[in-house]
């Protein structure tokens, strides 16, 4: 499915079942490819988006909770999001707020895309990183 957001297409995989991560792998890939991104960038960004779904996966609070990894062009590369909106469990939010602070599959996310952030709060999770540093 895509959506307009005023800057470029956004296009955007639901699921919940832990063993769709794959799918969102193959996913990624693909529009990471569609938008001609260096083959090695494109391994770098199936790894991250399974850490990031892993990391999602591990926060929502219920079992069938939906996430969603949706991708956006920007600037000459592609943005990945990865978000689960509903509760997340209750000793998580606000943890990615302190400062040094790291989570359990955060530090590889954040060694492939150093720009790479995590949003929690009672609202949900954002993971988000951009490929387009990387094509330089």
């Amino acid at each position: 499915m895509a959506a307009s957001d005023g800057s470029g297409d956004r296009l955007r995989l639901t699921f919940s079942v832990p063993a769709h991560v794959l799918a969102a792998r193959l996913f990624a890939a693909s529009i990471a490819r569609h938008f001609g991104l260096q083959e090695g960038v494109v391994e770098d960004v199936k790894l991250a988006i399974s850490e990031a779904c892993t990391e999602a996966l591990r926060r929502r609070a219920r079992d069938g909770d939906e996430l969603s990894v949706s991708a956006v062009s920007r600037g000459g590369g592609i943005e990945f999001e990865v978000a689960h909106e509903g509760d997340v469990r209750p000793d998580d939010p606000g943890k990615p707020a302190v400062p040094g602070a790291e989570l359990h599959h955060m530090p590889l996310v954040r060694a492939l895309f150093p720009g790479a952030e995590l949003v929690a709060d009672a609202r949900g999770t954002v993971i988000r990183f951009s490929a387009a540093d990387r094509q330089r």
